[in-house]
């Protein structure tokens, strides 16, 4: 993945400056990623008993018969 930097006019831009932006922008998109995927989980946790409750309403219904 190709990460594009801006470099700046009154900032230093040695390599390891690079590197430690680089980094950051990394960091940054590793938490949106987790962000994202604790979201989805989130989500599916929440279909899971919703379906395990409707699961047990219909056995409540079809034993009660």
């Amino acid at each position: 993945m190709a990460v594009a930097i801006q470099l700046e006019f009154f900032e230093k831009t040695d390599e390891m400056t690079l590197i430690q932006k680089e980094l950051a922008a990394m960091q940054e998109s590793n938490a949106n990623v987790r962000r994202g995927l604790f979201a989805r989980l989130d989500a599916m946790g929440k279909l899971v008993m919703d379906q395990q409750k409707e699961i047990e309403e219909l056995k409540k219904n079809f034993t009660g018969v």
